[in-house]
């Protein structure tokens, strides 16, 4: 690999090294709090949270929704003994709290590598407890159904203002599949649950009598709350636990033949509208082998377009750059760079405007791309890195409308069958709706259903195989799928070095792999040394490259795209579980 190569592939990678990170991974295998009620109804939560850390983490938080109390107050938070201190430093030892729209956020820093460590964190709430006329309610999850990993032992011990006699209290699990067990001794009430899964919650309902508490400040009253009323709502709900039971039974024995009628049907549908409107048509008079010689001079984003299944892509944008070069409307240049402590490359590649516009047609879009790179390159932002990489919202906003000008010409074309899109409609529209019963059998009758709902699903998006194209457009696909499939398997002994530019900018069109495209442009290193094939190269006066190896070397650029155009990666705290009213949290 010569340095020009080295250093355009360090340009790629290396920002690649930023997003990368050391794997890193954290269980919370056991959670232990302490819930005490108070007199006045205040109730104090401590919570223990044992992480099992696999890398290095520095940061826990603890996400509390805002429902079902009116105050938070007194946040502790410790670790080992050692009390944190409440100060926005991020510093080992502290911690922060925030509010957002719906959560209280508590966040905490440490440091911690390959170890167990448990944290507590403490906090009182007012307004969590209701009052009515005899009766104290206290309702609340203990751990929520939005946990990010299961945890394998939780328990909480309840205290209440005084001793409560068995027959005064009253308590209903709605802990999900039973995963929670309930007992009452000595004056404290002790909740336990084993192997629950990420979307398993742990919920108590629990009645205690009013007379305990010395003062209703902390409660919020509410007239309609009597013991009759709690157990005709529990007696309501197991009935109506017992009749979803029974439902849910009847799906699932009807479900295996809904679930075959309605993979027959989604079948069929497609099957049917396919052979009606996305049957292709003959090219037998067309020879299909491979060939290299160019089947015509359409423009190479024009027909890698059609090959990419009529999307536009930034390797047609690069491939128009360097037809547009190669054509007279720019020159890529060779310049001498400074060595950094990075690379010790000494030359980069830029665009360069010509002394005047050639005398040659020119479409919407081109032109477009022309303007674009006349404007940047005024601006200085004229290095292969800096064309789409500097203003990216700016590139990114023109690269939408030039898409839309793009695909308004290869429309003008008539290579596509416009009725055909109609039957891909009808076969999209049809398949929704099985794919929506399919779901609903899903969440009633049991994971069979997924058979049938990936099967409409898949087809669904199969709605694009019955998009084809007009007898004329298939001839033209026909031809030019021969010339790509010749480029892919070209050698000295069929390629014509005459046309070494045209075929790697098609090359690139097509988005056929760097190591493809390095093959065809090693068969010009022979012959191709004066720049004659690649005249729209300009290399310093002494130069070690070649015309072939820079555009063997531009085609790093070519294969990876246009990298404006990619999403960034981004990264986070893993979601940890929740506990109290439904909490989450994170570490990272």
């Amino acid at each position: 690999m010569n340095a020009l190569s080295k250093c355009l592939f360090l340009i790629i990678l290396l920002p690649l090294s930023f997003f990368s990170a050391e794997a890193k991974e954290y269980e919370i295998p056991q959670i232990r709090a302490e819930y005490e009620i108070a007199g006045d109804g205040t109730v104090t939560i401590t919570e223990h949270r044992t992480y099992s850390f696999d890398g290095s983490f520095s940061w826990a938080d603890y996400r509390l929704p805002l429902s079902g109390f009116t105050a938070i107050e007194n946040i502790r938070v410790s670790a080992d003994g050692e009390s944190y201190i409440n100060e926005n430093s991020e510093q080992p030892g502290t911690f922060t709290v925030s509010k957002d729209e719906n959560r209280v956020v508590i966040q905490w820093f440490f440091d911690a590598e390959d170890e167990n460590r448990t944290f507590s964190l403490s906090y009182e709430l007012k307004g969590a407890l209701v009052s009515g006329d005899q009766w104290a309610e206290f309702f609340w999850t203990y751990m929520g159904d939005d946990r990010p990993k299961p945890t394998e032992a939780f328990q909480a011990e309840l205290t209440f203002p005084e001793s409560v006699d068995n027959d005064n209290l009253y308590f209903w699990n709605y802990t999900s599949n039973d995963k929670a067990t309930i007992d009452y001794g000595d004056g404290n009430l002790i909740i336990a649950g084993r192997e629950l899964g990420r979307r398993e919650a742990i919920q108590v309902r629990i009645l205690v009598p009013l007379s305990m508490f010395s003062s209703e400040n902390n409660l919020m009253p509410d007239d309609g709350l009597t013991l009759e009323n709690v157990i005709r709502q529990e007696e309501k709900r197991e009935q109506d636990q017992i009749a979803k039971a029974e439902r849910r039974a009847w799906f699932e024995s009807i479900t295996p033949n809904v679930v075959v009628l309605l993979t027959v049907l989604s079948i069929g549908v497609f099957v049917l509208l396919y052979r009606r409107y996305g049957q292709r048509h003959s090219t037998a008079t067309i020879s299909a082998g491979e060939t290299v010689v160019t089947p015509g001079n359409l423009p190479p984003a024009i027909i890698g377009r059609m090959l990419m299944s009529n999307q536009t892509t930034g390797n047609h944008l690069t491939a128009t750059i360097f037809d547009l070069s190669r054509r007279g409307w720019f020159r890529i240049k060779e310049n001498e760079k400074e060595k950094t402590f990075l690379s010790h490359e000494t030359s980069e590649f830029k665009l360069v405007n010509v002394s005047s516009d050639p005398h040659d047609d020119i479409n919407d879009w081109e032109k477009s791309l022309a303007e674009f790179l006349k404007m940047k390159i005024s601006k200085g932002q004229d290095t292969f890195k800096s064309l789409f990489q500097e203003d990216a919202s700016e590139a990114t906003k023109w690269f939408s409308s030039w898409k839309s000008l793009l695909k308004k010409d290869f429309d003008s074309r008539g290579w596509m069958d416009k009725e055909s899109y109609k039957g891909a409609w009808i076969n999209f529209l049809l398949q929704a709706p099985v794919i929506a019963i399919s779901i609903y059998f899903l969440v009633n009758g049991g994971p069979i259903s997924l058979i049938s709902m990936i099967t409409a699903t898949l087809l669904a998006i199969a709605s694009l195989a019955i998009v084809r194209r007009t007898p004329r457009g298939e001839e033209v696909y026909t031809r030019w799928k021969a010339y790509k499939d010749g480029l892919k398997n070209a050698d000295e002994r069929t390629i014509r070095m005459e046309m070494a530019d045209k075929h790697f900018i098609y090359a690139t069109a097509f988005h056929l792999s760097k190591k493809q495209i390095t093959t065809i442009m090693e068969q010009t290193n022979s012959v191709s040394e004066s720049g004659s094939f690649f005249p729209w190269i300009v290399l310093m006066a002494g130069s070690s490259n070649t015309p072939a190896s820079v555009a063997s070397s531009l085609a790093t650029l070519s294969s990876s795209g246009t990298t404006t155009f990619s999403g960034t990666a981004g990264g986070g705290g893993a979601v940890a579980g929740s506990a109290g009213g439904g909490a989450s949290g994170g570490a990272g």
